[in-house]
């Protein structure tokens, strides 16, 4: 049986750009950080994954200020807070979404392209695994990453690390084991089930 392939990606500005990794059995078995959609969309052309989860939203809200999926995220009952993603014409005023349409673009390349992309959220990854977040943020991802068996040696910083989150959401959606809030419209947000 050929093994599969899961991609996440953590989503930055312009300037900071995407931190990607590629998780094969449970190993990293590539990375990359680069301020391109393109260099991005060729680089994971040369891995062909199976699924590609991805930090930033996926849509925009139709009419307001949040869409349903941020709003309805939640584990056991208990909220998960989030940022909000407004209606786009409400975002092109605001340089804080500059990310969000960073994010946009490598959507439309991926999708113009035919990969099975889907949006998840580090922080909600890691509430699935472990309740209390209030520790060390890195350390905590880490710690999950070790619940699912992921070697993180080879993620140097946050970003990297928040991408090898997105990878094990990758992972869980291929294996319908996921959880999904949010709409057709405005889009989905993913996380893992584990229970």
């Amino acid at each position: 049986m050929k093994s599969k392939k899961f991609i996440g990606i953590d989503v930055g500005g312009q300037k900071k750009g995407f931190h990607a990794v590629c998780l094969l059995d449970n190993l990293i078995i590539s990375k990359i950080h680069h301020q391109s959609p393109l260099k991005i969309l060729h680089w994971i052309e040369g891995i062909n994954p199976n699924v590609i989860a991805i930090d930033s939203p996926c849509g925009w809200s139709s009419s307001g200020n949040s869409r349903q999926s941020e709003r309805e995220l939640s584990i056991n009952g208990k909220n998960i807070s989030c940022f909000s993603t407004p209606t786009k014409k409400k975002a092109l005023k605001s340089s804080f979404y500059k990310w969000v349409l960073n994010g946009e673009r490598l959507y439309l390349k991926l999708i113009n392209n035919k990969y099975k992309v889907i949006e998840t959220y580090p922080y909600g990854v890691s509430k699935c695994f472990i309740s209390d977040l209030n520790k060390n943020k890195i350390n905590i991802r880490k710690q999950v990453l070790c619940m699912n068996k992921i070697n993180f040696s080879l993620l140097k910083n946050i970003d990297e690390i928040d991408a090898g989150l997105c990878s094990i959401t990758a992972q869980y959606y291929y294996e319908n084991k996921i959880i999904r809030f949010g709409n057709k419209i405005e889009g989905y947000i993913y996380l893992p089930k584990i229970y």
